[in-house]
């Protein structure tokens, strides 16, 4: 697994305000398809770091494998306190609840 800290300010101008923050885990070994499958075990790491890290809001899993369907899945924090998963898209001018992906 590789773990990355990324700013998320240029990419949306609309994040909450204080937390320009994204970690994206990338799986690998045996079983990282069950782990990228599991929405529930996601959504409650999802919401653990972004409760607890105050200048995240964005977390997105993927594989750290060559696969030929990219699988990605961001949750980041809505204005309502909630985290929710972002909705993928293809389009490249997204707002905050989207996440970009040309396989959409």
């Amino acid at each position: 697994m590789s773990i990355q800290k990324n700013d998320i300010s240029s990419g949306y101008t609309d994040f909450p305000a204080g937390r320009p923050l994204e970690y994206s885990f990338f799986i690998a070994g045996e079983g990282w398809n069950n782990i990228l499958s599991s929405f529930k075990l996601l959504t409650a790491i999802s919401q653990n770091m972004i409760n607890n890290c105050q200048s995240v809001s964005l977390v997105t899993f993927g594989p750290d494998v060559n696969t030929d369907a990219p699988i990605f899945d961001s949750f980041g924090l809505m204005p309502n306190g909630k985290v929710k998963l972002f909705e993928c898209t293809s389009r490249e001018d997204v707002g905050w609840g989207y996440i970009f992906n040309p396989a959409c």
